[in-house]
């Protein structure tokens, strides 16, 4: 019988160039792939890559109640499943009607439930798992037991790709327990080169489209569509209008002065990372901090305590995420520390080179936590992260006594063999090798974890 793979929700072009490469390896293989589709550039992009199995849900789900049953309303909490959708728009002030959301996604629900009925659905894959339409087809297939893959940007980049049946970030599938990782086998200097292709003979290949001509067409189409004409639905999950869009890119084009790398850098120093002020890992996976205020906050006074209490001079450095540049303005918050000279704000800076001159680094649970390990360096997490594993870092979990494990690593040597078995691991065990932008993954591998899937 022949297997049903349903793919949710591309979000972005290149991600459907991704999943147009993954279902043209699928149909290659006998397996049925259908894609749902949000916007007509999605749609566009999948059938110009050869895939016309696609359902484009603007129409398709106006036609589906926004009511659930009485059964089906005790299987999902909505509330949990919406929070990062409604939250991350609440955060940056754009406009949103939140009944209209919980009515989608009842609507949504409702087409998944029907589909699978008429259709069996045998595997679904999605990229990241935590906006709307992603968490809601999550928690269906768990009601259903139907197995997922789940997709996001590699961590050694550009050539790896994350690939994960359980989740991404903090709800991973990578082991936390230490003895885990006892018998991996690494080779010398193996981490210098983390993101080269090991196999580039075993990499699927796909031939890129030119779509850059289409994207202000068809998203006028869908505008046209669903605001004017009213004959769809708007399935926005991020609802920034127009304004807000170009305010932002004239602020990312302002050159921004007093914080910048031409500071001249303390001898002894923290490395602080600012996290993008409305990322999941913040706002999901972060039980203590909801802010790079509050950690600023938290970090001034820890840092106070250690160098009285153990008589030291120790600096910190933060530094903005390039993500946030034209969307978050730090400046009072900079106004506020600016007689504290312990407390250094950059704007810009180059990461690596920041984090090879500190003594370690203090993060919630961002990626630059593994960039520290790869330089062999301390690592202390403010939050709930996938790489907190004693032993391979310091994990804080209260953050007013942060000052005694700021002590612990001034003092102690990290545990190289443990960094070792960890990232190798991560990298060769965990990672599919390949580069999601130009479509390409290690078609063995990817196999292997579908066949293992589908056969559940």
């Amino acid at each position: 019988m022949t297997k049903n793979v349903l793919f949710i929700q591309a979000h972005e072009a290149d991600k459907a160039v991704f999943f147009s490469s993954i279902a043209n390896f699928l149909q290659g293989k006998g397996i049925h792939t259908k894609h749902l589709t949000f916007r007509r550039l999605e749609k566009y992009v999948y059938e110009k890559n050869g895939v016309f199995d696609t359902v484009f849900m603007p129409r398709v789900l106006k036609e589906y109640d926004h009511i659930l049953s009485v059964e089906d309303e005790k299987k999902y909490d909505l509330s949990k499943l919406l929070f990062y959708t409604l939250k991350l728009n609440s955060l940056n002030n754009y406009s949103f009607d939140t009944d209209n959301i919980y009515s989608n996604a009842r609507r949504y629900l409702n087409f998944l439930k029907e589909l699978h009925s008429s259709q069996k659905i045998d595997l679904i894959i999605m990229w990241n798992d935590t906006f709307m339409y992603d968490s809601l087809s999550k928690a269906f297939a768990s009601n259903f037991n139907i197995p997922t893959l789940i997709f996001e940007a590699g961590i050694f980049r550009p050539n790896t790709i994350t690939m994960d049946s359980k989740g991404v970030n903090y709800g991973n599938s990578i082991p936390e327990d230490q003895s885990y990782y006892s018998n991996v086998k690494y080779e010398k200097d193996f981490i210098n080169s983390l993101t080269d292709i090991k196999f580039e003979d075993k990499l699927y290949s796909f031939e890129l489209p030119k779509l850059k001509k289409f994207y202000l067409l068809e998203r006028s189409k869908d505008k046209l569509f669903s605001k004017v004409l009213k004959q769809e639905l708007d399935l926005e999950i991020i609802y920034e209008n127009t304004l807000q869009k170009v305010k932002k890119r004239i602020e990312k084009r302002k050159k921004v002065n007093g914080y910048s790398l031409f500071k001249e850098l303390p001898s002894r120093y923290l490395f602080i990372p600012f996290q993008v002020h409305d990322d999941s890992q913040v706002l999901l996976n972060s039980p203590y901090i909801n802010s790079m205020e509050e950690l600023v906050e938290i970090i001034d006074y820890n840092l106070e305590q250690y160098n009285a209490q153990y008589n030291d001079d120790l600096f910190v450095v933060f530094k903005e995420h390039p993500a946030d540049k034209g969307r978050t303005n730090y400046s009072s918050l900079y106004d506020k520390y600016k007689d504290n000279k312990r407390l250094i704000f950059m704007t810009e800076g180059e990461t690596s080179k920041l984090l090879k001159k500190s003594q370690g680094v203090i993060t919630i649970n961002s990626t630059v936590g593994i960039e520290a390990l790869q330089q062999y360096k301390h690592v202390i997490t403010l939050g709930n992260a996938y790489y907190n594993i004693n032993g391979l870092v310091q994990i804080c979990s209260d953050p007013s006594k942060l000052y005694e494990h700021i002590n612990h690593i001034v003092n102690n040597d990290v545990d190289i063999h443990l960094i070792n078995q960890f990232i190798h691991y991560l990298r060769f065990n965990y990672q599919l090798e390949g580069n999601w932008r130009k479509g390409s993954f290690d078609v063995f591998y990817l196999e292997s974890t579908l066949t293992r899937l589908l056969n559940s």
